[in-house]
Parts: C-alpha cells; structure tokens; sequence
C-alpha cells in the first residue's frame, strides 16, 4: 500500500471515520423511469474492506483533499464535489483538508466511491456539529449517487426506488463470510445499464429471499441471491462471465453472485472448505481474492 508523505496530523480535532464497501446480495431493475433512472430493488450488506477518512478543520483551499489515490487530485471527484456543497449550505465561510486511505478497489462494484461520499457526510456532520438528521442527510446523498443513502446506514438493508427508500433488515450475517473475487477490470456502471435499456434486464421475485431472511433459513438466503445486470455485464465484459463460471466449477454454484454493476463475483459462504482454499491459491496470480467477514451494526449515535 502505498503510504501518505503529506498526512493530516492526529489530534483531538481530527474526525475519522470508515467507509465500508458494500456488496449486493440481492439486485433486481424494476423498470426505466420517466427521468432515465432506474428503480431497484436491493438487499446490501457491508463488509470489512474499507478506506479510511480523516477530516480537519481548515486548509489550503475550501475543500483540500489528500490520499494516496490520484483520483481524489482531480476536481472532478466525488468527495470534492459533497464535501463543497455541504459547505456550502451550511458553513460557507469554512475551510475542511481531508485525507482518504484508499482501499476499496474501483469499477468493481464494491460502492468505494458512495462509501467514501458518505462518510464525507457523516464525517462533516460530525466536524462541525451541524446536527443533520438521517432523513436529511439521505435527501442530500440522493443527489449524488443511488448507493450513497444506503452507505449511510450501519446495517444489512433493503433498498428501494433509486437507492432513496432504504428500511434495515433483522439479517444476522455473523455465521458468513463473503469470498470475493476482484478481476483488473473497471466496469463503467452508466455502459451496463444502456445495454440493459437496450437489451433488456433479468427480472427476479425478492419475496423468496425477504422470506428466507425473515424465517433465518440460513441455506435458503444463500440459494436466493441474483443480480439482474449480470446478463448486461458479461454481454459488454465476458470475462467477467467467465470467472463467474470458473468459480461456480470450483466451489459450487451455490451462494455466488455479481454484486453491482460488476465486475466482482462474491461467493457467500459459513466455512473455508478445502475446495475454497484450494481455488484461492490457484487463482490468487490472476485475481484479487479475499475473504471478508460482514460489518455488525457500529454506529452508537442516533440521529
């Protein structure tokens, strides 16, 4: 990893806050809106892959942000762009420096970028005591991106609309872990769903699966997960097909899904068998693999 030369230094008044990825067990397009957005239907989990923000009060320009990510140098990022309009609207006259330790890969995804927008959000909240309520800030992420009101919240949740309409669900996920299987390809989310639009999407029934959570059937959960921009993914990137079915072969079939827009396969699992360590070192030169454990609920404020 690389390591940060111009870091923040660590005081009382430095926040930190951690952006978890995020993964989709369940993502189905209901249909194409008037306004060319896409209502969903997703169940998202977090889990212990994160990057790591660290806010200051002051700095160099209004918004100045550090990391060892060259992506957050441009004016264009995301986090500049959150981090300014909050500012904006609610200390206008105030200066913020950020770092970011990037970890969450990009394209793949993971929700990296909507992670690291929401912790901007909590993060600036918390900073300078703006005393934004939950509501309030996902009616300010919606602006920004439909997986960034979820990021927002601590646990497993069903989401809905454009990423707007997020309701946590009693989903114990501590008897799982997540393989997940990280090729070198970025996917470009706004290509997948245009080939969605023109192709059309898969569509699947979330009621098994709501079911299942619902009752604890532990197997049941692990039978029901789908993605519905898979068929528009492999149609645009078929090597993402391909480690799809190269893990499927290996580990069984059970359980793996693509979450996002690509192009990460997960593998939901209980236990590392013999067949999952054996397919993690034979693949490990091609692919980042890892296995993560999902997040608890942490957040001890209530807003």
């Amino acid at each position: 990893m690389t390591i940060l030369t111009n870091k923040i230094p660590i005081t009382t008044e430095v926040i930190h806050r951690k952006a978890y990825a995020k993964v989709n067990l369940f993502l189905n397009v209901v249909n194409r809106r008037l306004d060319g957005y896409h209502n969903l239907e997703m169940i998202n989990a977090r889990i212990d892959l994160a990057d790591d923000l660290f806010f200051m009060v002051g700095g160099e320009q209004i918004v100045t942000i550090k990391s060892n990510d060259p992506y957050f140098y441009s004016e264009d990022n995301l986090i500049k762009k959150v981090a300014q309009y909050l500012l904006s609207i609610y200390d206008p006259h105030q200066k913020v420096t950020i770092q970011i330790d990037k970890r969450i890969p990009p394209g793949g995804g993971l929700g990296g970028n909507s992670a690291d927008a929401a912790a901007v959000i909590l993060g600036l909240n918390d900073l300078f005591g703006w005393g934004m309520s939950l509501a309030t800030m996902t009616e300010i992420a919606c602006h920004f991106g439909a997986d960034i009101p979820y990021c927002l919240y601590d646990s497993p949740a069903l989401v809905k609309g454009i990423g707007n309409d997020v309701s946590e669900l009693d989903l114990d996920l501590s008897l799982y872990k997540v393989l997940v299987v990280k090729p070198k390809i970025f996917v470009s989310t706004d290509e997948v769903f245009c080939q969605g639009d023109a192709d059309g999407f898969g569509h699947y029934d979330i009621s098994p699966l709501l079911a299942a959570i619902s009752e604890h059937r532990s197997q049941d959960i692990i039978d029901n997960l789908h993605n519905s921009l898979e068929e528009a993914t492999f149609s645009r990137y078929p090597e993402i097909k391909k480690i799809k079915t190269e893990l499927m072969c290996n580990v069984g079939p059970k359980g793996v899904v693509m979450t996002g827009s690509g192009s990460t396969i997960i593998k939901l699992i209980t236990e590392v068998t013999p067949d999952i360590s054996h397919y993690i070192s034979g693949y490990s030169d091609k692919y980042s693999l890892n296995i993560y454990n999902f997040i608890k609920k942490t957040r001890e404020k209530t807003f």
